[in-house]
C-alpha cells in the first residue's frame, strides 16, 4: 500500500507536533506502507509539488486541512495529474471541517487540546495509525463514499449564490460597503480581470479592522472582527428598513436551469445552496443545522435548495433546520447539474472561497472513497 499525503501549513489548526507524529506513523514500516508526505506553505508550492509528482499513482491521497484545503487540493490534483485517486484520507485541521464530520474524522476542541498539550492521540493521528495497521495486516481500508462537486472547473463540497456569499463575506469580517464596492467595480471590469479585482478588494482593509487586528496581536483571520460584524449584521438584518436587511434581501438577478430545465418561482430569489453533506458547520461548536438533509440520499445527484426567504423568515425556521426540516418559501431539488446565469457580474462561494462571473456551471463531478474506520455520525 502506498500513500501521498499533503498538509496545508496555513490551515487554522495546523500543528507541528501533530504533523510530525503523523509522519512518524505513516513511515514507521516502509516495507508495508510506502509513500511521501509534504507540507505546503502556499498555493504556488502545492502546484509545484503536484507538477513534480504527476507520475505518482498512490493508493491513498491524504489531505490535511479544512474544507477549503480539500477543495483546492482536489482541483489542482485533477488539473495536474489528470485524475483523482479513488481513496482519500481526510486529516481534519481546518477552521471548518464539514467534509470530515459525516465520517467521524474530527473531534474539534478535544483534538485542539490534545495537540496543544502534546498528550493523547488526535483523530488525524488515529487515522494515520489505522492506515498503517491495514498495511501491516495487508487488508483494505474501510471507506465511505463522498461526492465531489464542480463549479466552473473548481472541485468542492458546497456552493452558494445570492445570500450565501454575502454571509461568508461578513464571516471574514468584511463590510457591506466593501461588497457593494466590489459589485460596482466588477461592472467596469472585463471578465479576464474579475479574479484579480476580487483578490484586491477582498484584501482591502478598513481602518476599524486594522485596529482590531493590532489590538488582538494579529489574531488569524480577523476572527474578532468577523464575529462582531456577523452578530451585528444578523440582528440588524431583521429590521425591515435597515441597510443590512436590504443587503441580504437583494433579489438575485439570475436565471436558474436545473438538469436543463429553466425554473420559475413565486418570488424573486434571495439564495441558492447545494452541498454533498447534510450539516453546515458555521465555526461554532455544536451549531450544525441541516440545510440539505437529503444530500447523500441519491448517487450521482446532489441536493439543491433555492429560497426566496428574507432574514426574518430564515431565523424563524432555525429550530426546524436543526431537525432537518425543509424551509418554507424554498424549493428542493435532487439533480445532477445546474446553470446560474446572471445579467451582471456576481459573486458565488465554493467552500468559503469566492468566484466571480456571469455564468456558473455547477454539476456532480465524481464520487471518491473516504477512509472511514469510525462509525458515521
Amino acid at each position: 500500500m502506498n500513500h501521498f499525503t499533503i498538509f496545508n501549513r496555513n490551515a487554522r489548526h495546523f500543528s507541528e507536533y501533530e504533523t510530525q507524529r503523523i509522519y512518524e506513523i505513516l513511515h514507521q514500516e516502509p516495507q508495508r506502507l510506502t509513500g511521501k508526505m509534504v507540507v505546503t506553505p502556499s498555493v504556488s508550492k502545492l502546484e509545484e509539488v503536484l507538477e513534480e509528482t504527476r507520475d505518482l499513482h498512490p493508493d491513498i491521497l491524504g489531505i490535511g486541512g479544512g474544507d477549503g484545503t480539500g477543495a483546492q487540493t482536489l482541483t489542482m490534483v485533477a488539473e495536474k495529474w489528470g485524475y483523482v485517486p479513488d481513496v482519500i484520507a481526510i486529516y481534519a485541521l481546518g477552521t471548518m471541517n464539514n467534509w470530515a464530520m459525516p465520517f467521524g474524522l474530527s473531534d474539534g476542541v478535544t483534538d485542539t487540546i490534545k495537540k496543544r498539550l502534546h498528550v493523547g492521540e488526535t483523530k488525524p493521528m488515529a487515522l494515520a495509525s489505522y492506515i498503517l495497521q491495514c498495511a501491516q495486516q495487508r487488508r483494505k481500508v474501510e471507506t465511505e463514499p463522498l461526492k465531489v462537486l464542480d463549479l466552473n472547473g473548481r472541485k468542492g463540497f458546497n456552493i452558494g449564490f445570492g445570500l450565501l456569499p454575502k454571509l461568508v463575506w461578513m464571516y471574514y469580517g468584511k463590510s457591506i460597503a466593501q461588497y457593494q464596492k466590489l459589485e460596482r467595480e466588477l461592472l467596469m471590469t472585463t471578465p479576464d480581470k474579475y479574479a484579480q479585482k476580487l483578490e484586491y478588494l477582498f484584501h482591502e482593509k478598513t481602518i476599524g479592522l486594522d485596529m482590531i487586528e493590532i489590538v488582538t496581536n494579529g489574531l488569524k483571520g480577523g476572527l474578532v472582527a468577523a464575529i462582531g460584524t456577523g452578530i451585528q449584521g444578523t440582528v440588524k438584518s431583521l429590521l425591515p428598513y435597515s441597510k443590512e436587511h436590504q443587503f441580504y434581501t437583494q433579489p438575485m438577478d439570475a436565471a436558474i436551469y436545473i438538469d436543463g430545465k429553466k425554473q420559475t418561482f413565486p418570488r424573486p430569489l434571495t439564495g441558492v445552496y447545494s452541498s454533498v453533506y447534510e450539516q453546515s458547520n458555521l465555526g461554532i461548536g455544536g451549531f450544525w443545522p441541516l440545510p440539505t438533509p437529503e444530500a447523500r440520499s441519491q448517487p450521482e445527484k446532489v441536493e439543491i435548495v433555492v429560497t426566496w426567504c428574507n432574514p426574518l423568515e430564515v431565523v424563524s425556521q432555525i429550530p426546524g433546520l436543526f431537525r432537518g426540516k425543509h424551509m418554507r418559501n424554498s424549493a428542493y431539488f435532487m439533480a445532477s447539474e445546474m446553470v446560474v446565469e446572471y445579467a451582471t457580474p456576481a459573486v458565488a462561494e465554493i467552500d468559503a472561497d469566492f468566484i466571480v462571473g456571469t455564468e456558473f456551471n455547477f454539476r456532480y463531478d465524481r464520487t471518491v472513497q473516504v477512509v472511514a474506520p469510525y462509525k458515521k455520525r
